[in-house]
């Protein structure tokens, strides 16, 4: 399990490796700064394995549904003026595990700090997957994701009809309804 104090430390660590780095920051890339939060945060591990840099993530993925409406991830607009749009996300909100977090709470706690719903949320635990696949965020950084993926049907009082905006120190999530 590699650590990093800079960004420096870590792209000349993942240069060395052969991931391209520079091409990160740029269109739906995330940053080298990203990366280095995630990995201090502990939501992110790099491992190596068979010569090859890693990323290892787990993950809370939710459905969130009103009636016949669900959640989607309409989209995220970096400060930078970059739009990111996420079509191949499975779920309608998810978040990355911090460190001795049991999966029900990483779930509860994205409907909090991504949608601001608070209160009692009916959670119905669904199935546990693994892939192995080249990240979006990080391109060139191959991603072994386990995801616990969740569903959660809201109330009258939780239901936003305009959807929801999560707003972070460096972007803006949009979250809109669809028809199911």
């Amino acid at each position: 399990m590699a650590e990093f104090k800079t960004k420096e430390e870590l792209g000349k660590y993942l240069s060395s490796h052969n991931i391209p780095v520079d091409t990160w920051g740029k269109g739906s890339a995330k940053t080298l700064d990203h990366l280095l939060k995630e990995i201090n945060g502990g939501e992110t591990v790099l491992i190596e394995r068979d010569g090859k840099v890693l990323r290892k993530v787990s993950v809370a993925s939710i459905t969130v549904t009103y009636q016949d409406k669900v959640l989607y991830e309409d989209r995220q607009e970096f400060n930078d003026r970059r739009v990111r749009s996420r079509p191949q996300l499975k779920g309608s909100v998810s978040e990355k595990f911090l460190p001795s977090e049991k999966p029900e709470a990483v779930a509860k706690r994205a409907l909090q700090e991504e949608l601001g719903i608070t209160g009692d949320v009916k959670l119905v635990k669904g199935k546990e997957e693994e892939d192995v696949e080249e990240s979006h965020s990080y391109p060139g950084l191959v991603m072994i994701m386990h995801t616990y993926r969740f569903s959660a049907e809201l109330n009258d009082k939780q239901y936003s009809p305009n959807g929801y905006v999560e707003v972070q120190k460096d972007k803006k999530t949009y979250f809109a309804w669809k028809n199911k």
